[in-house]
């Protein structure tokens, strides 16, 4: 169950990071034509970080077997929650099917969406 939780996790990470990454290949979020219209370039470089970090994790996360299943499930866990809040930054769904296409617009921002 721990080895499926992980690769469920893994794949979701990398089908977000293919749907709105890029950073990988040096587009990088504000850089990136479909994603500029998302919202404050602040907000989309945040984003961006949680995201890195989600891959990273994902990447370097321990191996089962080598420590508890408890702390395997709570890396991946965590790191699958730094993929869901950087797309929930962006106002996109996590992990998406398919990229973000030009048609996408987020709503306006209001003041209420930063506080």
């Amino acid at each position: 169950m721990v080895a499926r939780y992980v690769t469920e996790v893994t794949d979701r990470i990398t089908q977000a990071r293919e749907n709105y990454g890029g950073w990988r290949t040096g587009i990088g979020f504000v850089n990136h034509e479909a994603l500029k219209n998302l919202g404050p370039h602040d907000v989309i470089d945040r984003a961006q970080l949680y995201l890195e970090g989600a891959i990273e994790a994902a990447e370097e996360g321990p191996r089962i077997g080598t420590v508890s299943n408890r702390v395997v499930v709570s890396h991946y866990r965590n790191a699958d929650l730094r993929a869901a809040f950087c797309c929930s930054m962006l106002g996109v769904p996590y992990p998406g099917e398919t990229p973000i296409g030009e048609k996408f617009k987020r709503k306006k921002l209001s003041a209420a969406d930063f506080y």
